[in-house]
């Protein structure tokens, strides 16, 4: 089978024959995200704030007490408030990841986390990660619309490729 390009073929091919994206002439690359709230229907996402949200997702995630839903993180459980809560202050500092709180919009509480992660305007990538959903949030419309929050902001901004 030939990987040469044809004159019926509607994608465009390197000089190895290999199928290659759109050409995007005008593109630029999009701003560093500011770090601003950002709501939907179901959930809110707000930059973490110790203050706001510590006591909020520090109660939502003792309701996984065995701490499995930290198992792919890089930090957590926490067995006291204290522990949480420094963990907030510095994670609320960072500029890369970026945290914002999921806030079910039901409630008003703070029942999650997550943050914009891997940002590279230049190359035109965004990443979502650190993502916790304490047991009362996750497999809810709050928990979907809050990725889908991060997704929507990050192409609106002009991120071509969100991971």
């Amino acid at each position: 089978m030939s990987m040469k390009p044809t004159a019926n073929d509607t994608h465009r091919f390197n000089e190895f024959g290999q199928p290659i994206g759109f050409a995007l002439p005008d593109w630029k690359a999009p701003p560093f995200p500011p770090h601003q709230p950002m709501a939907g229907r179901y959930a809110r996402l707000e930059p973490l704030s110790t203050e706001k949200h510590a006591r909020d997702h520090y109660e939502a995630q003792l309701d996984d007490p065995t701490g499995q839903r930290w198992t792919y993180g890089f930090h957590g459980p926490y067995s006291d408030f204290e522990s949480f809560e420094k963990w907030t202050k510095e994670a609320g500092a960072s500029r890369d990841p970026q945290f914002y709180a999921i806030v079910d919009a039901a409630t008003g509480k703070a029942a999650g986390s997550a943050a914009w992660m891997r940002i590279e305007p230049k190359h035109g990538v965004i990443e979502v990660g650190n993502i916790y959903f304490a047991p009362r949030l996750a497999q809810t419309r709050a928990a979907t619309e809050a990725i889908y929050l991060f997704i929507a902001t990050a192409f609106a901004m002009g991120y071509r490729r969100f991971e």
